[in-house]
């Protein structure tokens, strides 16, 4: 079922720095899962990947926290969701915060390398238990919090193309590594792999990222693509494709996101974004889950503040105005927040 919802020179080179950040966001948030990005990031936009890379010799760490409130899906409903489906993968949590730091650094004007490790934490999982006897309702089982370390994400951002202080082209290519928990338990019971922080699988990043700058605005595409392969407890989480779209403004006029070069006092940018998020089905055994991915589109405005020449602040708050999950799936999101700080040396 699809939801619509109303109410709804150099720039950058900061990029490096809220990129610390990334994922997951720009994530996919269809079946509750930890975000996924590159996590090269941007001077401007707060989800959307830049072009731009580090200068050579240059340094950017930064910490990214990304908060997602998802629908409110009572104990009641849940329980009446397995009696229709007894053989359905349904879960419920009332919130996914994706928190990472992450550190890039410049090998050349060109091509700049970076790490991304996640700390993902999952309120109040719930899962409806199937039926014991006949005439005897489903009951649901609160499974508490679930938090721990996620997957490293290493990655190399390569500009191909440059027109100085106009135009950047970049392609991204990545690994993340299976360095998370993926035994949290509830009780005596393993919870299951979706819900873990980390996922147990080696999976392949590839992207491309395009900035434009026009004087004060900055335009930003990027699009990314994780190749899933098959981790802990046999499941395979599904492919992921994420695609967005910024536009930046600086306030009081100027070159647009322009974030360590010599600068005294603030500079403030405001950004509105399009973020799309695809993730397919996941498989356990080889068998499909169709109860799990989905694509999501949020609406996200936000602002960045440049303090001197080294820190950035930023805040983007993101809307879903489209939401078309498979199946009975209960990720629907309600909200998302995500703020980031980076300094650059």
């Amino acid at each position: 079922m699809i939801t619509i919802r109303h109410g709804t020179t150099r720039v950058v080179r900061t990029a490096i720095v809220v990129a610390a950040l990334c994922a997951a966001s720009r994530g996919v948030h269809a079946g509750h899962t930890a975000s996924m990005g590159i996590g090269v990031g941007t001077a401007s936009p707060v989800n959307t990947e830049s072009a731009v890379t580090l200068p050579q010799g240059r340094w950017a760490v930064g910490v990214r926290t990304e908060y997602t409130n998802f629908e409110d899906f009572s104990d009641e409903a849940l329980a009446a969701l397995r009696e229709r489906n007894p053989e359905g993968g349904l879960d419920a949590v009332d919130s996914l915060l994706n928190a990472s730091i992450g550190g890039f650094y410049g090998i050349t004007d060109a091509f700049t390398l970076g790490l991304r490790l996640p700390y993902v934490r999952r309120d109040n999982l719930r899962e409806p238990e199937e039926e014991e006897g006949e005439g005897a309702g489903p009951e649901v089982a609160r499974l508490g919090n679930i938090d721990g370390i996620g997957d490293l994400v290493l990655f190399g951002q390569y500009r191909f193309f440059h027109v100085p202080d106009k135009q950047h082209a970049a392609i991204q290519l990545g690994v993340k590594m299976p360095t998370g928990d993926t035994d949290e338990r509830s009780g005596d019971e393993r919870i299951e792999a979706e819900q873990q922080p980390g996922t147990g699988s080696w999976d392949g990043v590839f992207g491309l990222a395009y900035t434009y700058w026009f004087s004060p605005f900055a335009f930003d595409a990027s699009v990314l693509y994780t190749l899933a392969t098959e981790g802990s407890q046999d499941t395979e989480l599904g492919d992921a494709f994420n695609y967005n779209f910024a536009l930046s403004y600086r306030l009081g006029g100027g070159q647009q996101g322009v974030f360590y070069a010599p600068r005294q006092g603030l500079a403030w940018d405001l950004i509105v974004e399009l973020n799309g998020e695809w993730r397919d089905k996941l498989e356990v055994d080889d068998l499909e889950d169709p109860d799990f991915g989905g694509h999501v589109l949020y609406f996200s405005p936000g602002a960045r503040l440049t303090i001197g020449s080294n820190w950035t602040f930023a805040v983007s708050g993101g809307v879903p105005v489209v939401t078309d999950l498979n199946g009975t799936n209960l990720a629907d999101p309600d909200f998302r927040i995500i703020g980031s700080v980076g300094l650059s040396f």
